[in-house]
């Protein structure tokens, strides 16, 4: 439940005063975390919305395509380069707990 709203909070940091002036791709992008961080609060809140998690797979691939527009977006290079190593430990960290609870890859 963490992973998707550190995601959309992390996006709208980096782009808190540009939101309104976002190009088409990176708004669907956005809309499409808004759209998962609703699906896995549905998920975790009640057990009718379980079936409805798996659209969360389609969903998740706009952190693929807003996480480096936002870290460009990212004025201070000190920053930058902060946030690039954090998401990269982040989505590693991530990875390893998939492989471990035996999902397999």
């Amino acid at each position: 439940l963490i992973i998707p709203f550190l995601t959309l909070l992390f996006i709208l940091l980096c782009y808190r005063g540009q939101l309104n002036t976002m190009d088409g791709k990176n708004k669907l992008f956005l809309w499409m975390i808004v759209i998962n961080c609703g699906i896995s609060f549905l998920y975790y809140s009640s057990t009718v919305f379980n079936q409805f998690y798996r659209l969360n797979y389609y969903f998740s691939f706009g952190t693929i395509y807003l996480i480096p527009n936002a870290i460009c977006a990212i004025k201070t290079k000190y920053i930058k380069n902060i946030s690039m190593v954090m998401w990269t430990l982040f989505w590693l960290a991530y990875i390893m707990i998939i492989i471990n609870m035996q999902y397999g890859f």
